[in-house]
């Protein structure tokens, strides 16, 4: 049982995308939590799939009420997370700000029951901006494409990663 944590009003297809991979791969069952915008628009794509319209972005939740909302948001998906083998952190989720900080609590809360986390697309921006959701974390993996790989060495090292090295430097075995 998988868990597709992505999915915002501009981009559908990538959370859809993995949640229906997973299920083609054998996953018994595959769970989608996205914004309300983007939950009917996934849901069209495959009845397979199970959505969870919970996650908001920051243009919905005011900003007095974001405490609270950030709060029913986690609270939902706790309600699940331990039913989950595996969560599958950012298709599609964007950057939306707010959007970004309930994921890091959904993150924390899956790392302090021991959930391994896959994380990819905009989970590895967000990875990149706070390193301590990964890091000494042995059930996180990273699948960062070639820029994202040069952020992430950049942040994580100091150091810049040339365009031509990118690439080779990306498929060298035990990096």
């Amino acid at each position: 049982k998988i868990a597709v944590i992505g999915g915002c009003r501009e981009y559908t297809g990538a959370p859809y995308f993995a949640a229906i991979s997973a299920l083609k791969i054998g996953a018994d069952l595959s769970h989608v939590f996205c914004t309300k915008d983007a939950a009917p628009v996934i849901k069209s794509y495959s009845p397979e799939l199970i959505v969870h319209p919970v996650l908001e972005e920051s243009y919905s939740v005011r900003e007095e009420d974001k405490k609270i909302i950030a709060s029913k948001v986690l609270a939902e998906v706790d309600k699940w997370l331990e039913r989950f083998d595996c969560l599958v952190i950012g298709p599609g989720l964007g950057r939306d700000p707010f959007l970004l900080d309930c994921v890091s609590e959904i993150m924390r809360h899956a790392r302090k029951s021991n959930i391994p986390i896959v994380i990819d697309g905009d989970g590895l921006f967000l990875v990149t901006n706070h390193l301590e959701l990964v890091s000494g974390y042995a059930l996180a993996v990273l699948t960062p494409n070639v820029n994202e790989y040069k952020r992430l060495v950049q942040k994580v090292l100091s150091s810049e990663v040339n365009n031509e090295d990118a690439m080779q430097v990306l498929l060298l075995p035990n990096r």
